[in-house]
């Protein structure tokens, strides 16, 4: 299974236009706790899956490089 990376996590506020502190106050976590996992990838794993639930939540999709495609971050639109 994947999991979110740092980098979908930074590719994924980017899209959305959300500053660090909005993801944190959205997602239930701390500034540092996002801080710290997009800096240095260190992240417990239920705060791992609350962040990634809030970003599905605002219709983020991951996307892991395959064959067919690149790495990165999709937004979309329902």
């Amino acid at each position: 299974m994947s999991f979110m990376t740092p980098l979908h996590s930074k590719l994924a506020r980017m899209a959305l236009e959300l500053r660090v502190r909005e993801v944190a106050i959205g997602a239930g976590l701390g500034k540092a706790i996002i801080d710290r996992f997009e800096m240095e990838g260190v992240i417990k794993e239920p705060n791992l899956k609350e962040l990634s639930d809030f970003y599905k939540s605002l219709n983020i999709q991951f996307v892991f490089e395959d064959d067919d495609c690149g790495f990165g971050v999709r937004l979309l639109h329902l």
